[in-house]
């Protein structure tokens, strides 16, 4: 499992690589798989994303879309623009933008 050492030595370990790819282009729900999964979520979707026992990378592109894991199921990423709040059980959050 690939990881970064932080500025006071705690390992921060990366989500695995993804072997499932699906778009969420409806609501209210959508269900991951076992596996590895990259979800996007479409910008005009008000959808919440469900995440299975793997390492599972989420794209994020309104405040409509949002995420649910639950303990224990594997190494969990946010990719968004937004400002964002990390839900339980997800351990990483990126955030990027046009102005980094």
């Amino acid at each position: 499992m690939s990881f970064v050492v932080n500025a006071v030595g705690v390992p921060l370990y990366y989500s695995g690589a993804s072997n499932h790819w699906f778009s969420a282009t409806s609501g209210p729900t959508f269900n991951g798989s076992s596996g590895n999964d990259s979800i996007w979520a479409s910008s005009g979707v008000n959808v919440t994303m469900y995440g299975g026992a793997g390492d599972d990378i989420y794209y994020l592109y309104s405040a409509g879309n949002k995420v649910v894991e639950n303990a224990g199921q594997g190494v969990d990423t946010i990719n968004t623009w937004m400002s964002y709040t990390l839900p339980d059980n997800v351990e990483n959050l990126v955030v990027t933008n046009a102005h980094n």
